[in-house]
């Protein structure tokens, strides 16, 4: 069993008055005295550095007088450089955000870019596929002539009217372009495709003949002129013209779709004019892995059929029919379109009809109808439930943005082949794309007030970024030059310290120690400071991309949740009408979490990004801005000690024998004045800290030995037979006396610690001899101020015990300071200028944002507008869709009825010949027997 011994420090409590009368002080040397020759070479290589260090703060300080970065008065010309910068780098994003405040200010248009800025905001506007707003700009080059750039601009006017199939305007346009010379053969291009599209062969032949065959974009304009001659109804001219695009040769665009374009359409007019061998071979100079082989098959099918319908006996016939047939087995086996796919398999069915094969006939037919059937019945559903023009509107957004929605995918794709429906989806699409570009304006805004209403406001400002960096290292090479002055300083005035403050010393060096591999792995430089930017960038861009991974779990959601409304939708009679309405609840009730999700992720996406964009280069922990705190106190702490020493340098000087004179006798009543003080000082403080230290180290063997008790307590709870009863009564008894004890030493120790509180005894003269030290710190700095040039000059070189090199590292600190003054101006003026700037941008940017709320109240009525009239389209569109699958259904059922009236007819015919044959037997039977039954 542990037994419970009375420590030595409970007995040292009665006498802890004495123990605040005594100390015993204890000094571990630190530097190694290097000799005054080498602190000289120290002390010269910092005074370089830091007269290096005040020509960078200079320089620094002088670039940004004038802070014209921050202060919003840069000229047209120098924020036109830095867009045409991002321009020519082709960064046309960015690009459009530095042109928009240039071309949209009114002001601006007396500059000498100012055209070219126009044109540069049209292009980059065009290059990121925002040809609303390209067309706008473009057309501002046209309107106001801007030389030398208006052909360019109406080169891409015609460009967004082919890709946007709004042709209106277009005529101008090209009056225009030819006014100024020969058309550059991409509009001649353009303007031929829109011509066809707008039933205008002649026009379109016309302007291609004026292409050049020298240009890359020729055979795509050739292949134009021969669809022209085709819908002129010139099949020989364009059988011509097609024959030659499949024989040319050179580096034209696209020029193996034109070829095998030219072999489709060369066996489309040779079957027309019947020359089926001719038609044939075109059909097979397309090669299986081109884009229109499953066309080129199906059309090839009807060479054989045309083949059967000329044959000159059944055998040709069936033989023509089986090529047939074969070349569509091929074609259904791997048919993506499905177009083609359900042509074929009606054919398949009649040619099986017209072969009197009507078992395969039937099966093809029934094939038909249950492959188009369930698509058929699925549209009228939808349509008889979507009965408002703008839940079609809807639909079709709906679709274009996340994909999915209520109609069938294949009529879909079906309905957008029309003309109407695609340019009412590009409708969709520029209002969506409006926006969205509104909704990313409004973003973008509210992302840079609240960048404003951040710490970190000058990091908004690009161009203090360097500035903030050079700061921060120019902070850090003071605090070095700091460190090694106070190194030089240290080793010579160490052995004037007394060993209280040696003492004091050793502590603030092992303080120091603690910190220094930390503060090491600070950054130093503005290479650093960069190198930082990009750690941190880097982490945000790991949780960007966790960010994203959820975006996709939630739109795979969406997908799931997409599906599940259609099979709903298309399965009607799978639940019952009470399960149906809690199925339809439960989606409404999953979407709307779906929403919730959505936008809370949306919102988590653009705080990262916004985060990630303010990385600056001064972004640190509040635990590092502590460790520097920590280690600058440190030097400030050793400064201090080492100026006593210095001091006390000084005295040493004067009261030798050459320095008799070199100093007022005020400066010699000060410095021993201030040596008693010091002693005196330093005294209180070391008895101050030993009896807190004794104290505190009481309490916790008081402490300790009141937990021995409780342990020893516990223990013979659980073992009551540990000893004999009297011997254990007995040793109860001790412990209980003991507990006693210690409990009364604890009120002691309590009534001490209160005492010493109350009374501040200690600390109340440490107050005062403390502020005694300042009036005289203050008193001798300004007469040794005054006097110290006169005994620096006083000072023999190389003697005096390292006093004039002592001198000179004060006046390098002294200078260390004010460049830290000034640093700290520079960084305020810095903040003040940008603080003012922050409030002007903060005044634009809510300009901005009221502005952008009107266009996104002016876009909401557009698209109330539009929905319906799209809609109407829309449902007009996929009505026709409906049709083409109730006749492609129907079809199939007719074929079942073909079918039918084939065997019925050929069962006529045979019951109808063997009627006649009956006939003619019983005929001949009376014809035999008429002698015998005329008797």
């Amino acid at each position: 069993m542990r037994l419970v011994h009375i420590r030595p420090k409970i007995i040292q409590m009665s006498m802890l008055g004495f123990t605040l009368l005594a100390g015993s002080p204890v000094y571990a040397a630190v530097d190694a005295d290097l000799g005054e020759e080498n602190a000289l070479v120290e002390y010269q290589t910092v005074a370089d550095g830091l007269r290096q260090l005040g020509v960078a703060l200079g320089t620094l300080v002088k670039e940004y007088e004038d802070v014209r970065v921050i202060r919003g008065d840069r000229t047209f010309s120098e924020r036109f450089q830095d867009a045409e910068t991002l321009f020519l780098l082709k960064d046309y994003q960015r690009a459009s955000l530095a042109l928009y405040g240039l071309v949209n200010d009114a002001v601006n248009k007396s500059e000498p870019d100012y055209g070219k800025a126009v044109f540069y905001m049209a292009e980059s506007q065009f290059q990121t596929n925002n040809l609303v707003a390209a067309r706008k700009y473009f057309e501002k080059v046209v309107s106001q002539s801007i030389d030398p750039y208006v052909v360019g601009a109406l080169k891409r006017l015609v460009e967004i009217a082919d890709r946007r199939h709004q042709w209106d305007g277009l005529e101008g346009y090209l009056e225009k372009l030819q006014a100024r010379g020969s058309l550059p053969a991409a509009t001649i291009y353009a303007t031929v495709k829109s011509l066809l599209g707008q039933d205008q062969p002649k026009a379109a032949l016309k302007l291609a003949r004026e292409v050049s065959d020298k240009h890359e974009l020729y055979a795509k304009i050739k292949y134009m002129a021969a669809v022209a001659q085709v819908q002129l109804g010139k099949l020989d001219d364009a059988l011509q013209r097609f024959q030659q695009l499949t024989q040319l040769e050179g580096n034209y665009e696209a020029l193996s779709e034109i070829r095998e374009l030219s072999h489709l359409n060369q066996g489309r007019i040779y079957l027309e004019q019947g020359k089926l061998t001719a038609s044939q071979d075109a059909y097979q100079n397309i090669a299986r892995s081109s884009q229109f082989f499953e066309q080129a098959m199906y059309e090839a099918t009807w060479v054989h059929i045309r083949g059967a319908a000329l044959a000159g006996d059944d055998y040709q016939r069936v033989a023509e029919y089986q090529k047939a047939l074969n070349a569509l087995e091929i074609l259904l086996v791997g048919v993506s379109d499905e177009k083609i796919g359900s042509e074929a398999r009606i054919l398949v069915g009649n040619i099986y009809l017209w072969m009197g094969r009507h078992m395969e006939a039937s099966e093809a037919f029934e094939e038909v109808v249950e492959r188009y059937q369930a698509i058929y019945d699925e549209l009228t559903m939808v349509q008889s439930r979507m009965v408002d023009p703008v839940e079609y509107y809807e639909e079709i957004s709906i679709r274009r943005q996340r994909g999915g929605g209520n109609l069938p995918e294949i009529a879909v794709a079906w309905a957008t082949d029309g003309g109407e429906l695609h340019n009412a989806m590009g409708i969709v699409g520029d209002l969506d794309q409006a926006q969205a570009m509104v909704d990313d304006s409004a973003e973008l805004v509210d992302g840079m007030l609240k960048m404003l209403d951040s710490q970190e406001v000058p990091d908004f400002f690009p161009g203090l970024q360097s500035a903030k960096a050079r700061v921060l290292e120019i902070e850090n090479q003071l605090v070095s030059f700091t460190e090694r002055l106070l190194a030089v300083e240290r080793r010579l005035v160490i052995e004037q310290l007394s060993p209280a403050r040696k003492r004091e010393l050793e502590r603030v060096l092992a303080e120091r120690a603690k910190l220094e591999p930390a503060y090491q792995q600070l950054p130093k430089t503005e290479e650093e400071y960069q190198g930082r930017r990009g750690e941190v960038r880097f982490e945000y861009q790991k949780v960007q991309k966790s960010v994203f991974r959820i975006k996709w779990s939630l739109e795979e959601q969406r997908r799931e949740l997409v599906a599940l409304r259609q099979w709903v939708n298309s399965h009607p009679e799978s639940l019952g009408f009470s399960e149906e309405a809690m199925f339809r609840s439960r989606l409404m009730q999953t979407e709307q979490e779906l929403k919730e999700m959505e936008v809370l992720q949306k919102t988590l996406e653009s705080e990262i990004t916004r985060e990630r964009n303010l990385v600056s280069v001064s972004s640190s922990s509040a635990e590092e801005d502590e460790l520097r705190a920590r280690y600058g106190a440190t030097l400030e702490r050793e400064r201090e000690i080492l100026r006593v020493g210095q001091m006390f340098l000084v005295a040493a000087k004067l009261s030798s024998e050459e320095g008799q004179g070199m100093a007022s006798p005020e400066l010699v009543s000060l410095i021993k004045e201030r040596r008693k003080l010091d002693t005196a000082k330093v005294e209180v403080q070391e008895r101050l800290r030993t009896a807190r230290s004794d104290i505190a180290a009481s309490r916790w063997d008081l402490m300790d030995q009141k937990r021995e008790i409780a342990r020893i307590y516990k223990w013979m709870a659980n073992n009551p037979n540990f000893l004999p009863e009297a011997e254990a009564t007995e040793f109860r008894a001790k412990v209980a006396k003991l507990e006693l004890e210690i409990g009364i030493l604890v009120k002691n120790q309590d009534g001490l610690e209160t005492k010493l509180v109350s009374n501040n005894t200690l600390e109340d003269v440490l107050a005062k001899i403390t502020a005694r030290e300042e009036a005289l710190k203050q008193r001798y700095d300004a007469v040794f101020d005054k006097e110290r040039q006169k005994i620096a000059s006083q000072l023999a070189e190389g003697s005096s015990g390292g006093l004039g090199l002592v001198l000179s590292i004060q006046q390098s600190r002294e200078l260390a300071a004010r460049y830290s003054q000034d640093l700290g101006s520079f960084r305020n003026n810095l903040k003040s200028l940008t603080a003012a700037k922050a409030k002007e941008m903060k005044i634009q940017l809510l300009r901005e944002r009221r502005a952008i709320e009107a266009q996104g109240k002016a876009l909401v009525l557009a698209k109330g507008k539009a929905q319906r009239v799209i809609g109407e389209i829309t449902m007009a569109s996929v009505g026709g869709v409906q049709r083409r699958f109730q006749d492609i259904v129907m079809r199939g059922d007719v074929g079942r009825l073909d079918v039918a009236w084939s065997l019925k007819e050929k069962q006529t015919q045979e019951i109808n010949a063997k009627l006649a044959a009956q006939r003619d037997e019983v005929s001949k039977l009376r014809s035999q027997f008429k002698s015998v039954m005329d008797e």
